[in-house]
C-alpha cells in the first residue's frame, strides 16, 4: 500500500506526531485495536476489570468517569471499550480517540441534575425546567410524559441506594424497546426538536451504559453519583471550563 501525504508545516502551537514513526506502529497490538474498533470486535483490552479469572480493578473509579463532565463540562461522545484501556501501575484510565467530544454550558449540566432530583420527587414543574435548561421548547403534559419514560430508564440506576448492575438484563434489547416506544410516542403527539446537546449526552450515556453491561460491573452507582454532584455550581465550572480551554489554547 502506497500512501501519500501533503506538505505540511506546523505552526509551532501544535503537537507534532511523526507520520513514519506512526506508520511503522501499526501492527501487532495497535493494529488489533484498529481493527476491533472498526469492528466492534472484543479484544483481551476490553476485559480489563474484575471479569471472572481476570482481577485487575475496577474500570472506572468514582473519581474518574464522571468528573471531566461535572467539573469541566465536557464529555467522550464515543466511549465504547476501544477507545480506553489502563494502567496497571495505579489503574488510571488512558482514553482514546478525541473526534467526538463536546464542550457544555454550566447551564445545561444544571439541567441534568435538576432532572434527577424532579424524576425523584415526581416534581413535573421541575421537570419542565429541567428540559428547559437542556434546550427544550413547547413541553407540553403528554410530552413529559414520554420524555419522561426515556428520563426513567437512563437514570434508573441512580435512583437507589444500593449495589447493583447498570441494567438487570445484560442485553441491550430493553433499552433498545424503550428507545423505539419513546420514538413512536413522540412522532404521534407531533415530535420535538431535541437540543443538539442531548443528542450528544445520550448518545454518551448509552455508550458508557454498554460498557458497564459488558463489564459486569456492581456498584452503587447511587452513591457514586452523588458525591460526583456534590457542591456542584455552574458558574464555577465555567470558570474551570475557561481555564482548560485556555490553557490549550482553545475557544468556543
Amino acid at each position: 500500500m502506497n500512501l501519500e501525504y501533503k506538505n505540511y508545516t506546523p505552526n509551532g502551537n501544535e503537537i507534532v506526531i511523526s507520520r513514519t514513526n506512526y506508520f511503522n506502529k501499526l501492527k501487532g497490538f495497535w493494529l488489533a485495536q484498529c481493527i476491533a474498533n472498526w469492528t466492534g470486535l472484543i479484544t483481551e483490552m476490553d476485559k480489563t476489570g474484575n471479569v471472572g479469572k481476570l482481577k485487575t480493578g475496577p474500570f472506572y473509579t468514582r473519581n474518574d468517569w464522571g468528573k471531566p463532565f461535572f467539573e469541566y463540562g465536557v464529555l467522550h461522545g464515543d466511549p465504547h471499550l476501544g477507545n480506553y484501556s489502563v494502567q496497571k501501575k495505579d489503574l488510571s484510565i488512558n482514553i482514546y480517540d478525541f473526534g467526538c467530544m463536546r464542550i457544555f454550558n454550566g447551564n445545561f449540566i444544571q439541567g441534568v441534575i435538576d432532572l434527577y432530583f424532579a424524576l425523584q420527587e415526581k416534581d413535573n414543574s421541575k421537570a419542565v425546567h429541567a428540559y428547559e435548561q437542556w434546550g427544550f421548547t413547547d413541553i407540553t403534559k403528554e410530552k413529559l410524559k414520554v420524555l419522561n419514560k426515556w428520563a426513567g430508564f437512563l437514570y434508573s440506576p441512580l435512583m437507589e441506594d444500593k449495589v447493583q448492575k447498570i441494567q438487570e438484563s445484560d442485553s441491550g434489547i430493553y433499552g433498545a424497546q424503550i428507545a423505539s416506544e419513546v420514538h413512536q410516542e413522540l412522532k404521534k403527539l407531533g415530535g420535538v426538536k431535541p437540543p443538539k446537546e442531548f443528542v450528544f449526552m445520550d448518545r454518551a450515556a448509552v455508550g458508557l451504559g454498554s460498557v458497564f453491561m459488558h463489564l459486569k460491573a456492581e456498584v452503587n452507582w447511587y452513591r457514586i453519583f452523588h458525591e460526583l454532584i456534590e457542591g456542584f455550581n455552574s458558574k464555577k465550572l465555567m470558570e474551570n471550563q475557561q481555564k482548560a480551554l485556555n490553557s490549550a489554547n482553545l475557544s468556543i
